[in-house]
């Protein structure tokens, strides 16, 4: 790979791969721009929570979330309590830590609490889409087949 073009990693599903709404919970602006950024071609729409309890209120809001990436330090409940009420408001939804926590043993905390996936900050960007189009929530390149 030559670092150019777009990073296709799984078989694209064509035209007809809905769009995917994952709910990004960070309090972080920058982090959020970052990876709207890095998702916006993968057809995916990120809605934004600043806090866990935003966070829930809007998964019981909206029927359309496929899925949730949060920080694992975020305010009034933290990733666990989020992975915790997600779970109980729709079940088997993937749920994704990703943090910049420097706690040797976050990422086995995170696996044995039931995260999906945990992805540490800063972000690998190809490791990130290779994640999210294996638990189905980033389709093909979206520029591919227009948007």
């Amino acid at each position: 790979m030559t670092g150019k073009g777009p990073l296709v990693v799984s078989e694209p599903k064509g035209p007809a791969y809905g769009k995917k709404t994952i709910l990004y919970v960070d309090p972080d602006i920058p982090s959020y721009l970052f990876v709207r950024l890095v998702l916006d071609d993968y057809r995916v729409e990120l809605i934004h929570a600043k806090s866990g309890t935003a966070a829930i209120n809007i998964l019981r809001e909206r029927t359309d979330i496929d899925g949730i990436i949060t920080e694992v330090r975020v305010p009034e409940l933290d990733g666990f309590g989020i992975l915790r009420e997600a779970r109980k408001i729709k079940p088997g939804i993937p749920v994704v830590a990703l943090t910049a926590s420097v706690l040797c043993d976050i990422e086995q905390k995170c696996r044995m609490a039931g995260f999906s996936e945990y992805i540490s900050k800063p972000l690998n960007v190809r490791a990130f889409i290779i994640k999210m189009q294996k638990l189905g929530l980033a389709g093909p390149f979206a520029k591919e087949y227009g948007k």
